[in-house]
C-alpha cells in the first residue's frame, strides 16, 4: 500500500472513462480529538506555488485550435447559445467534413475563455473510448 501511495504521489495522472487523463490527489483526512482550539488554516501560497497553481489551472482546458483558422460562424454560434440557454444539451449533426468538430473545438475554447460555461464535455464518435 505504501508503494502504491508513493506512485500516486509521484505520478498523479490516471486514465478515466472515455480515454480522458485526470489528475488524482492522494488525500488523507485526519480526525482530531482535542480539548482546546486548533488552527487548521492553510498558509498562503509562496510566489512559486501560486505561479505553478495558476499555470496548472490555465493548462487544464486547452483544446486544439483549428488547423486553418476559424471565421464566419458568428450567427450559428449565437443561435446555439440561445438554444443552450433554453435547454442544456446540444446535438450538432451534419454531413461529414462540414466542420462540426472544428466548430465544437472552437466553442469549447471560446466558452471556457469567456466563462460562458464552467466545464465542457465533448463526446464524439470520431474517437475511441
Amino acid at each position: 500500500m505504501r508503494k502504491g501511495r508513493l506512485e500516486l504521489f509521484n505520478n498523479k495522472q490516471r486514465r478515466a472513462y472515455y480515454n480522458t487523463i485526470i489528475d488524482l490527489e492522494d488525500w488523507l483526512l485526519p480526525v482530531i480529538y482535542c480539548r482546546g482550539k486548533i488552527n487548521l488554516n492553510l498558509r498562503p501560497f509562496t510566489p512559486e506555488e501560486e505561479e505553478k497553481y495558476w499555470e496548472h489551472i490555465g493548462n487544464q482546458y486547452v483544446f486544439p485550435l483549428p488547423e486553418y483558422g476559424f471565421v464566419g460562424r458568428d450567427l450559428e454560434i449565437l443561435n446555439m447559445e440561445k438554444a443552450l440557454l433554453k435547454h442544456n444539451i446540444l446535438l450538432l449533426k451534419g454531413m461529414g467534413g462540414t466542420g462540426k468538430t472544428t466548430l465544437l473545438n472552437y466553442l469549447r475554447e471560446w466558452w471556457q475563455k469567456t466563462n460562458w460555461a464552467t466545464h465542457i464535455f465533448y463526446f464524439g464518435y470520431d474517437r475511441k473510448a
